[in-house]
């Protein structure tokens, strides 16, 4: 595979790229900032259940590891015990590691896994910190930036700056995701839109205390269904003029009515789709960004089933077809919802059927997700 070849799968279709210089260096070479395969990392705090959000994602670390590098899976426990997660339990925090690995193998088509090219690592945050060098690091990285600079960074926990007021271990979660990176000896940090405040953390950390930079690639943000909000991108990024309190609008579990969870059966997919937010005359909705992001990339196409009487079949082959048709009238709102729902129901079959091959590791993980909701 080229250098370009290998440059197109892992960034065609990306929101954002931070930092393609090194990336660029790592594929003339072929090396990466360790000697070894090149490097890419993502983190997850495991802390419930899976949203739709995962599969954007999943699709990208996929198309990292067709490109021959090497991916860690960083399931940062201890950040989620920092973050309170699941009552702040460490224990109640692995039930939830074991599901979300679990769910990677399926979404990945369960890759090989090892260290080398290819190939897939699952880590701990917990086995992480016993790096002998870590917690220096993570001194290092304090010692050098005001907490003014850390509050501003709290947007990636989904905490508000003054948050850490009552439980100062907040601070470290900033420092924390950066050295995960730097002893990692990680080259592509990989993660939606609204983790590039942590991103941008890290390389400014790594010019100050004169570490390498990853390239940070960033990917699009679903939409809660109920959300009017259409491209999320912007909103989250900040900059002249722009609100970033617009992330508020991604895709969350702990709204019920506006996120669909990976183990939900065709039924529940189908009901939450009827009960999104689509507005025939406005180019923006959350069915759209699901359309796009997820469904074709898959394909290149969608049927619409429809009786004679409605019109027909009818196959859609961009979004901007769908708001056309949509606008026009000429596509009825209801049978678009239901068409995207009936392709997610699909897209997510597999899963389920891996889920309810493991039931006593989810039913573990959704008592504890009922207490911790209740």
């Amino acid at each position: 595979m080229t250098p370009d070849e290998r440059r197109s799968l892992i960034l065609d279709g990306v929101s954002e790229v931070v930092g393609a210089e090194h990336l660029e260096s790592c594929l003339a070479t072929g090396r990466g900032i360790g000697g070894g395969p090149i490097k890419a990392y993502i983190g997850f705090e495991p802390s419930g259940h899976a949203h739709l959000g995962w599969l954007v994602l999943s699709q990208r670390m996929r198309r990292f590891l067709d490109a021959d590098l090497h991916l860690t899976v960083l399931l940062a426990d201890w950040h989620g015990w920092i973050n309170d997660k699941l009552g702040g339990s460490l224990e109640s925090i692995e039930v939830a590691s074991v599901h979300m690995e679990s769910v990677f193998r399926c979404l990945l088509d369960d890759p090989p896994e090892g260290d080398g090219p290819g190939q897939v690592s699952f880590v701990r945050a917990s086995h992480l910190v016993d790096d002998g060098d870590y917690w220096a690091g993570v001194i290092r990285h304090m010692k050098n930036v005001s907490l003014a600079r850390i509050r501003k960074t709290f947007s990636i926990m989904g905490r508000d700056e003054d948050d850490a007021d009552g439980d100062t271990s907040k601070f470290l979660y900033p420092a924390m995701q950066s050295q995960d990176i730097h002893t990692m000896n990680i080259d592509v940090a990989l993660g939606g839109m609204d983790q590039r405040k942590a991103h941008m953390y890290m390389r400014d950390m790594a010019d100050r205390l004169g570490l390498p930079k990853a390239t940070c690639v960033h990917t699009p943000i679903i939409p809660g269904l109920r959300s009017a909000t259409g491209r999320m991108d912007a909103s989250i990024t900040g900059g002249s003029g722009v609100q970033v309190a617009g992330a508020d609008e991604k895709m969350s579990k702990s709204d019920p009515k506006g996120a669909i969870l990976l183990h939900h059966g065709a039924g529940r997919i189908r009901k939450l789709m009827r009960g999104a937010h689509l507005d025939p005359a406005s180019p923006d909705s959350p069915i759209h960004e699901i359309l796009e992001h997820i469904v074709f990339v898959r394909s290149t196409s969608m049927p619409v089933d429809r009786s004679e009487e409605h019109g027909g079949p009818l196959t859609i082959e961009s979004v901007d077809q769908a708001r056309r048709l949509l606008a026009d009238g000429d596509l009825h709102p209801l049978d678009y919802k239901e068409s995207v729902a009936a392709r997610i129901a699909d897209l997510l079959a597999p899963l389920r059927s891996r889920i309810e091959s493991e039931p006593a590791t989810f039913q573990a993980l959704d008592r504890l997700v009922q207490k911790h909701s209740a």
